[in-house]
């Protein structure tokens, strides 16, 4: 009796951790996009269907809504200034191309901020006042706050709105003069993601400044790149 008894209990230990097993691997199974389900009959293929739509749409809603993304980006620009005629006859220069920094974070699929810092290169203005060597360039560091809207996992529209610190500067014969200024900055955009990690932005912004005494404002057209965390 004792053998059988012994018998009986290992086989049910046996058989418990054989159910265990395989009811983890089911919902392993089952859990994973990865399973093929074989259906029985039409009913249960349909049945199939429409759980596996609705955890996808559930996990594509998570991802989405929810998740905060932090990411840095690099903007390759060119701007346009609007200067007053007096400034723009004597040839100081209102074309400038630059490169931007960023540090941006997405706080879910529809609302986001970033800072970044520009600089541009130095552009030649010529010959004034027999001077052979003016040069004007820029530089500019400030935040904006964006608006997204996802037309698909892929492509979103983008509108922004933020205010920097604009700093412009003439090197003449030697000399060094400066202009600050604040501007308040409006863009739209779009937004292509290329992977769920690396995306390709494209902007058009316009620059009001509060001092409009040397720059009215600036037209930018930026492309760059965006690498999400």
């Amino acid at each position: 009796m004792k053998k059988y008894l012994m018998l009986a209990g290992i086989f049910t230990v046996l058989a418990g951790n054989t159910y265990a097993q395989y009811s983890d691997n089911y919902n392993n199974r089952y859990n994973n996009e990865e399973v093929r389900y074989q259906p029985i009959s039409t009913s249960d293929a349909r049945y199939y269907r429409e759980r596996q739509y609705t955890r996808n749409i559930n996990t594509y809603s998570q991802d989405d809504n929810n998740r905060i993304r932090p990411y840095i980006g690099i903007d390759a620009i060119h701007t346009e200034a609007s200067m007053p005629n007096e400034l723009e006859e004597v040839g100081v220069s209102d074309s400038y191309d630059s490169l931007a920094g960023v540090i941006g974070i997405k706080f879910n699929k529809n609302f986001g901020t970033e800072i970044f810092y520009q600089q541009s290169g130095k552009e030649d203005v010529g010959i004034f006042l027999q001077a052979t060597d003016i040069t004007t360039q820029f530089d500019a560091y400030g935040i904006d706050f964006q608006g997204y809207l996802p037309l698909s996992q892929e492509l979103e529209i983008l509108a922004s709105l933020g205010f920097a610190q604009y700093n412009y500067s003439v090197e003449f014969n030697g000399a060094e003069y400066e202009d600050d200024t604040i501007g308040l900055r409006m863009g739209i955009g779009a937004q292509y993601n290329l992977t769920e990690h690396i995306a390709l932005r494209g902007m058009l912004r316009y620059t009001h400044m509060s001092d409009d005494e040397y720059i009215k404002g600036i037209t930018e057209f930026s492309l760059g790149l965006r690498f999400l965390i």
